[in-house]
Formats: structure tokens, C-alpha cells, sequence
């Protein structure tokens, strides 16, 4: 069994993006109370942080392509206004945003990974906001 085309893996990823949001948009219509006073419950959080980790994997894969795309287009010097940047200049260049951008996928998939893994189920205590006396 070989590996998914990159188009297939888009597509799927996409397709978890889309699921997440819905979920989110789901938990956000179902707890609309919570909105009033400003906060969040355990389970919609879990699920805003899936769906949050879900879309940063795929801006980061749009960057890393946008990079190796420009790293395999350079054929020539770049002339700017008062330096001239050579083809190893910028590869090496290009090379350390290229390897930055992967460990920002490895971030954003171990995250996403744990949050998917997540129960959403859990129960917190409710915990009041400390009350302010005049005299702080």
C-alpha cells in the first residue's frame, strides 16, 4: 500500500479542516449561553484548538510549498539596490525558512494529534472569578 498524492492528502486534510469547523460552529450554536458571560467550556475549547491547529497545518503546508517553489525557480543573482545576492546566498536562504516551516508542521501535527486524542467529555469545575474587596 503506497502513499497518498499530495492532491489526496490536501484533500483530506481539507476535508478534517471543514469537519472541524463545523464541530466548532456546532459546539458554538449549542453553548450560545456561555457566549453571553464571556466564557468557553472545556469540550467547546478542546474542539476551537482542533480546529485552530488543523487550519495552522495547512497555512504552514501552503508556505512550505510556496518556499520550494522559489527555492527551484532560482537560476540567477538577484540585483537589489546595493547588494547583489548570489544563487547560494538565497538557497541557503530560502533552505532556512524551508527547514523552519518543517518544524512548524511537526508542532502544529503533534498539537493537533493531542488534541484530536482529547476527550471533550471531561468535567470541569466551575470556578468563580475572585471578587475584588474595595480595599485592594
Amino acid at each position: 500500500m503506497g502513499l497518498a498524492k499530495p492532491e489526496e492528502q490536501d484533500s483530506s486534510l481539507i476535508k478534517l479542516n471543514m469537519g472541524l469547523l463545523l464541530l466548532n460552529l456546532k459546539k458554538e450554536i449549542d453553548e450560545a449561553a456561555y457566549s453571553v458571560i464571556d466564557r468557553v467550556t472545556f469540550g467547546h475549547q478542546v474542539v476551537k484548538d482542533r480546529h485552530t491547529y488543523s487550519s495552522e497545518l495547512i497555512r504552514v503546508l501552503d508556505e512550505l510549498q510556496l518556499t520550494a517553489d522559489l527555492i527551484a525557480e532560482i537560476e540567477e543573482p538577484k540585483q537589489l539596490t546595493h547588494k547583489t545576492h548570489e544563487q547560494e546566498e538565497l538557497i541557503t536562504y530560502y533552505s532556512g525558512i524551508f527547514l523552519g516551516l518543517v518544524h512548524q508542521i511537526k508542532d502544529k501535527l503533534i498539537r493537533l494529534v493531542d488534541f484530536m486524542a482529547a476527550e471533550e467529555s471531561q468535567k470541569r469545575a466551575y470556578q468563580e472569578p475572585k471578587k475584588v474587596s474595595p480595599t485592594d
